[in-house]
């Protein structure tokens, strides 16, 4: 007699986070997902979030979390407040260590994310919503590089820094901020700078001392703490996702 299919053993899968277009399930706006760390036992779950936007209704949020390892179970639900207030939201990001690449990012389209480091400015612009982490968006930023100039993605040698590259880490070509400019996918004249973008972006990954800011004119992007997700946050609450490294603020004011 076969055993149930609920008791049959299946092979090991193996798991990637969700970004960019792999995370909408049919080109829908309101629905997402990615692949996140279970904190009961370290097994790999899955995060969904689901916008409601239901007439006459506060727009809401819901994320479910499953654990394909120990089946442990949360689900939460975040009422969006429409705030009839012109404003526009920034998250102020200083970081310093590897924790802080690992931090999940709920970001909205058409949000803004500014990286810095020493006189640098690079400016990415989010096409889609997106839960990920600050690891996984750099790399999302490298790769439209390298998708948008046809150049690749990886350096053959991954520790040679480039040859236009000065000693104090500078792109030649690149803007700088004492110039008042940021660079973006847009701005780039060459392949060559092209090249030497993706060195930068991934050079924050390997040395993750930066300031990142996003600004938000939906005011809904969070960032969270380090080792913990949305839902262990109070979506309404911008203070429960502040830290010593981490500031979300509103301004009432015109998006600049």
């Amino acid at each position: 007699m076969q055993g149930s299919p609920g008791k049959s053993k299946s092979p090991k899968k193996e798991y990637k986070e969700y970004t960019s277009s792999d995370n909408k399930i049919e080109n829908d706006d309101s629905f997402y997902k990615t692949d996140i760390i279970c904190e009961i036992c370290q097994g790999n779950g899955e995060l969904r979030i689901a916008t409601l936007d239901t007439p006459g209704e506060p727009k809401q949020k819901i994320t479910t979390f499953e654990c394909r390892v120990c089946n442990a179970r949360e689900s939460t639900i975040f009422n969006m407040q429409k705030d009839d207030r012109e404003g526009y939201l920034v998250v102020s990001c200083n970081f310093s260590n590897k924790d802080d690449l690992g931090r999940y990012i709920l970001l909205q389209k058409y949000s803004t994310v500014n990286f810095y480091k020493k006189e640098l400015s690079y400016e990415y612009v989010s096409a889609s919503d997106v839960v990920t982490t600050v690891e996984n968006l750099i790399e999302q930023a490298a790769d439209e590089i390298a998708d948008t100039y046809g150049v690749p993605r990886r350096q053959d040698i991954v520790n040679k820094k480039p040859k236009d590259v000065t000693s104090s880490g500078e792109v030649l070509g690149i803007k700088n901020t004492e110039s008042g400019s940021t660079s973006s996918v847009g701005t780039l004249e060459s392949k060559e700078q092209a090249k030497h973008a993706i060195y930068l972006l991934d050079d924050l990954i390997k040395n993750p001392q930066f300031k990142m800011v996003i600004k938000d004119s939906s005011c809904q992007s969070r960032i969270c703490p380090v080792n913990k997700t949305v839902s262990q946050c109070s979506y309404e609450d911008l203070k429960t996702f502040d830290d010593e490294n981490v500031e979300h603020k509103k301004y009432y004011e015109k998006y600049q």
